[in-house]
């Protein structure tokens, strides 16, 4: 188990590791491996207080993964290593004996490797080995058997050291390959020489000697009067206590120990000197061997035709045939009815306990041990046979893998595009998550740093995905370089350069808010922080002011008004009410209407119906999370026009005539903005002074609205109506017109003086007559008729109210016995 420090970091007891796995697997068909893009990072996050720093994989390209052993490496396209896991020997490379949970960058400066381009990395049991373009080889880690290659059992090497290669079978050879085992390392030179070191129990290094001694140098392989005797070896593999090479002439042989059949000779007896491995009436009889990965204690190869054979042990299903008993010769795994029954096996990789493959289109399947998850099915159930790992959900999604590394009960893969992710025992952090939790499926190995937005200030709780200029974006993450201040951070958000707030600990957790800046481009778009050569990029949507449209902006109550919106946060619920006032507000007892803002933030085209004839204006207001309405919304002003009412025609009046009539006359009514389709039931009518108070009593009528809601009809002046200047009311559930209309009594004409001899002069004066009416004053002799005097008519207008003010009227028929004023 691992030990955790004061600060959370993973760190290892020193004891002795466990036998190893596992250095890269060989690829089929494969030479170069293009790989390109960056990792994103799986759901599992550790608490920031574990880690210590950015991922030294940050902003790089993965090519390779390896795990063995206690710990795990990545090489990268721009020849770098990081390794993570266990390093109580130094096995990291890091200068220090502090585990960690995630990458960190291999110590370079001032050792072997130094400004050198680093092309492959071999990990496995406590030590670690990488080799660089100019084929300068070195190790570093335990050294406790001489698996440095340094010509000392000194102790631990916590950086690169040179591999001693004067005076020994690789001096002056240029060295192709590199291979670790549990305690023991090898090379291969381009001309085909081999050469191993470190512990040397049971013939591992297959140097033809019997004894314990450990071995400090590369000591060569014995190739004459063995199985490699006239064949150029071309790839080497290591495994835990034996070692395996393919050979020209499509030979394999292995040595080292064989108590579970791991050589594939037919045997379980160890050898100090290559032997071959039996092929004949095996799966892999006349096949041309692309590829040799030797494991704890089995091993497997894979063909160039895609045919994949396993021996060694197999009490933990190592050897994918269904049974648990050891074979000494290859045997193919059972591949009917499982994932990979059809597929060309591309490469294999032996673990302690475990094996995988990688078939065409890249998928990965495993089989083996599954006690702590390695085989990444999800469970802890051993398989048997070959088991699809789960991808869905996890890192790995969608993606093509192009290889696979198993460790010990740790297992890595990687995508074509460059993605790294580790599943099994992480109990040292080798899994290189930042944490020291076992996985059951793929899991990303941390590459950068992560930033999560934890709350948008302006925004209801939970929205953290849009926002508008002067919101704070509130942010936390991880694995950041530590120790950093604002000015070391630079932020963009919609393209526009934002203030910040932003930190870093001393452990490399991010925290502090952003705020957008009033010039973010509005739409979809990305919260961006830099700090040094780290980036990390969320979507984030600008929005705009949130405005609203109706149509049509006017109509009568009842009238269907067609609302949408933009700018409206996306997703969240919103309602749509009617407005007494704009201040207030004071809500209209028009029927609300709930609406779902679209993931883009329009607010959907919606009916909302105008039934009260006070609103002036619609609004739609964004629902808090509780369903209670928010401070967020947008108006649109609406009008409701005011009823009317006129008379177009009264009874009993000249034509042309409708502002004034007598009682019991009736006025032909005409209006506008009235509801549709109403009926004379649904009005009052009455005659009040011209402010519509003071009223007589009702009006008899006969008033109706159509489709559109014009009013017509007729009202009949109340006998009994108040004289003088009116107004006819007409009234519809509170909301009323008024039309002036003068109600005139009785007309009447007064003389002064009432008689007198001929050639008096009359002053006539008149009331209750039609308001600014021709009128004509004549002299009557007869009233039935009538007969007129001969008296010269007088012409004359009244006033405003209907009176004629005072007219002289000369009598001069003698016979005049009335005075007429006509209108």
């Amino acid at each position: 188990m691992a030990n955790n420090d004061a600060t959370g970091t993973a760190t290892t007891p020193s004891a002795k590791p466990r036998r190893g796995r596992r250095n890269v697997i060989r690829l089929v068909a494969v030479l170069t491996l293009l790989v390109a893009g960056g990792a994103a990072v799986f759901a599992f996050l550790p608490d920031p207080s574990a880690l210590a720093a950015a991922s030294a994989l940050s902003g790089k390209t993965v090519t390779t993964v390896a795990t063995g052993g206690d710990h795990s490496c990545a090489l990268t396209s721009d020849g770098d290593v990081a390794c993570w896991g266990s390093n109580n020997h130094g096995q990291l490379g890091i200068n220090s004996t502090t585990a960690r949970s995630l990458p960190t960058a291999v110590t370079t400066t001032g050792t072997p490797l130094s400004g050198k381009t680093i092309t492959q990395v071999s990990v496995n049991g406590s030590h670690t080995c990488a080799l660089t373009s100019d084929a300068i080889l070195a190790c570093w880690g335990d050294d406790s058997h001489g698996q440095i290659g340094d010509g000392s059992t000194s102790g631990d090497h916590l950086v690169p050291t040179a591999v001693t290669t004067a005076s020994t079978p690789l001096s002056g050879k240029t060295i192709s390959a590199v291979t670790t085992g549990a305690a023991h390392t090898c090379a291969l030179a381009s001309d085909g020489t081999l050469a191993c070191w470190g512990l040397q129990t049971d013939g591992r290094l297959g140097n033809s000697s019997s004894s314990a001694a450990d071995v400090e140098t590369p000591d060569a392989v014995t190739v004459s009067g063995t199985a490699l005797s006239g064949l150029t070896i071309n790839a080497i593999d290591a495994g835990a206590a034996h070692t395996c090479a393919r050979a020209t002439s499509n030979a394999l042989v292995c040595w080292g120990l064989n108590t579970s059949g791991q050589l594939g000779d037919g045997s379980t007896t160890s050898s100090n000197e290559a032997v071959d491995v039996t092929v004949s009436g095996t799966p892999l009889a006349s096949l041309s061997i692309a590829g040799i990965s030797a494991g704890g204690a089995h091993t497997c190869a894979v063909s160039v035709s895609g045919v994949v054979a396993c021996w060694g042990e197999n009490g933990d299903n190592e050897l994918g045939n269904g049974g648990t008993t050891d074979s000494d010769v290859p045997v193919s795994p059972t591949l009917a009815a499982t994932p990979i029954a059809t597929s060309t096996l591309l490469s294999v990789s032996s673990g302690e306990k475990n094996t995988c493959v990688v078939a065409t289109g890249g998928a990965v399947s495993c089989w083996g041990n599954n006690g702590v998850g390695s085989v990444g099915d999800n469970t802890n159930t051993t398989r048997d046979v070959p088991t699809a790992i789960v991808t869905t959900g996890t890192i790995l999604s969608g993606k093509s893998l192009v290889l696979s590394s198993v460790g010990d009960r740790t297992t890595c893969a990687l995508a074509s595009d460059g993605t790294p992710a580790c599943w099994g025992d992480n109990t040292l952090g080798k899994i290189g998550d930042g944490t020291t939790t076992n996985r059951d499926v793929a899991t990303a190995v941390i590459t950068n740093p992560s930033a999560s937005i934890t709350a948008v200030t302006g925004q209801r709780s939970g929205v953290l995905g849009y926002g508008r200029p002067g919101d704070e974006i509130v942010v936390d993450g991880s694995w950041w370089n530590g120790s950093k201040a604002s000015t070391d951070f630079v932020v963009t958000v919609g393209g526009e350069t934002a203030d910040q707030t932003l930190e870093t600990n001393s452990t490399g957790t991010l925290s502090g808010g952003i705020t957008v800046p009033a010039g973010a481009a509005v739409g979809s778009g990305s919260v961006v922080i830099t700090q040094g050569t780290d980036t990390v990029t969320k979507s984030f949507y600008v929005l705009g002011s949130r405005t609203i449209t109706v149509s049509p902006t006017s109509g009568v109550p009842g009238t269907v008004v067609s609302v949408s919106g933009t700018n409206f946060d996306p997703t969240a619920s919103a309602e749509i009410r009617g407005l007494t006032s704009t201040s207030g507000p004071t809500a209209s007892s028009d029927a609300a209407v709930d609406v779902t803002i679209t993931s883009g933030g329009s607010v959907p085209s919606t009916n909302f119906t105008v039934d009260d004839f006070e609103t002036v204006s619609i609004e739609v207001r964004e629902k808090s999370p509780g369903g209670t309405p928010s401070t967020d919304y947008a108006r649109a002003a609406f009008t409701v026009p005011p009823v009317t009412v006129s008379a177009t025609a009264v009874s009993g009046q000249r034509s042309g005539v409708t502002g004034y009539g007598r009682p019991t006359e009736v006025l032909t009514v005409t209006g506008a903005n009235w509801p549709n389709d109403l009926v004379s039931a649904d009005f009052t009518v009455a005659f009040c002074n011209t402010s519509g108070a003071s009223c007589d009593s009702n009006a008899t009528k006969t008033l109706a609205t159509n489709g559109s809601g014009a009013l017509s009809g007729t009202v009949t002046v109340p006998s009994d109506a108040t004289t003088g200047a009116r107004a006819l009311k007409v009234t519809h559930d509170g909301r009323s017109a008024l039309f002036n209309f003068g109600v005139l009594g009785t007309r009447s004409v007064t003389l002064s003086p009432t008689s007198g001899g001929l050639s008096t002069p009359v002053s006539v004066t008149a009331s209750n007559f039609d308001p600014a009416a021709f009128v004509r004053i004549k002299g009557v002799r007869v009233l039935s008729g009538p007969e007129y005097s001969s008296d010269s008519s007088v012409p004359g207008f009244t006033a405003a109210n209907g009176s004629l003010s005072a007219v002289n009227f000369t009598v001069e028929d003698a016979l005049t016995t009335y005075i007429e004023v006509s209108e």
